[in-house]
């Protein structure tokens, strides 16, 4: 996983200060913390943390607001890249067992602009039955943002983490492998959905 602006936080009672929750893994400790993104500033440098939210407070905890204290694990840094726009992508209902709401920087000079309007490039999704290509827009680039990058890599640590506690080790990390687990997931998402895709097929 390319990660572009993370680090592991230096003595961060002093330099830390988070403001609020904006992203929940629902993944607990055994003390009933949750993994969670929080927004705040490193440093006096804004940008997005990995931590554990509590609803106590803790010596080994900061930002105490009456109800809620964090434990900082992680930080993004908050970065715009010049000549880029952001794009949202799609949420992820039927790829992560706890869908994130993300965006990617895309440069101004990939994109289509025409009367002032910019669009996105088209990318192919797959052929129908009469085997004409489908087009999805091309939302996501290797540039996330610093919450995407940071919801990112929650959902990579809690994977690796139900991984060893349901397996007792990784699974493999080929792209078949990966490409089944996939599948298998968003087979079980849907269903979690109620729904069946051959009950609105139009055809």
């Amino acid at each position: 996983m390319k990660q572009n602006s993370n680090s592991n936080v230096d003595n961060y009672k002093e330099t830390c200060v988070i403001e609020k929750t904006v992203w929940r893994s629902t993944r607990t400790n055994p003390k009933g913390d949750e993994l969670v993104v929080a927004a705040g500033k490193y440093k006096n440098r804004t940008g997005y943390f990995m931590a554990w939210e509590t609803t106590e407070n803790r010596p080994e905890c900061i930002s105490w607001n009456g109800k809620t204290s964090w434990y900082p694990r992680m930080f993004w840094l908050y970065v715009k890249p010049q000549k880029s726009l952001l794009v949202q992508t799609e949420l992820e209902v039927l790829d992560e067992r706890v869908p994130g709401e993300k965006s990617y920087w895309h440069k101004t000079k990939d994109l289509i602009e025409k009367d002032g309007e910019y669009y996105v490039k088209l990318k192919l999704y797959k052929e129908n039955e009469h085997g004409v290509p489908i087009y999805k827009p091309s939302t996501v680039t290797d540039r996330p943002d610093s919450l995407s990058q940071a919801i990112s890599y929650v959902q990579w640590f809690n994977e690796n983490h139900r991984q060893l506690s349901q397996h007792k080790r990784l699974l493999s990390q080929n792209k078949k492998a990966k490409s089944r687990r996939r599948k298998r997931l968003g087979k079980r998402l849907l269903s979690k959905m109620h729904v069946d895709r051959e009950s609105y097929r139009s055809i």
